[in-house]
């Protein structure tokens, strides 16, 4: 259970990380007004978004795994259940890649902008791994 929980909430971290960079794009960068119901009004945004949006996007899948991979990795104490929330990231990066138009080095880099921050995320330290206890001659005798 603490697996499942520990995969949900990174997931659900990552998403509100990456929603929240979205937003803070939007304030830097301000976009024209679009029903994001309507795909072709979305692919156009995509299409004619400046390079300092893009760079937010990408920002917004490194910090989104980044930070979902080490609340899961916290909850779960476990590495791949870190990989579980980045590697959602990642796949909505590949996702919104094949469904909308964005230049080439965009599509690439959100994905590896996602692998890297899960990388780091499951890496960073969780104040729960156990540690090896160090004996010397001294406690021996």
């Amino acid at each position: 259970m603490r697996k499942f929980i520990g995969a949900l909430a990174g997931i659900v971290v990552g998403i509100l990380v990456q929603g929240g960079i979205g937003y803070v794009s939007s304030l830097v960068y301000p976009q024209p007004a679009i029903d994001m119901r309507n795909r072709q009004q979305v692919a156009e945004s995509f299409a004619n978004a400046s390079t300092g949006t893009l760079l937010f996007y990408l920002a917004s899948f490194f910090a989104a795994a980044l930070l979902g991979a080490w609340v899961a990795r916290l909850i779960a104490h476990s590495k791949a259940i870190g990989w579980v929330a980045a590697g959602v990231m990642a796949l909505m990066a590949l996702v919104i890649a094949i469904f909308y138009p964005e230049p080439a080095w965009a599509q690439f880099g959100a994905f590896g902008a996602a692998l890297l921050g899960g990388l780091i995320g499951c890496h960073l330290p969780a104040g729960t791994e156990p540690v090896a206890a160090m004996t010397t001659d001294a406690d021996a005798a």
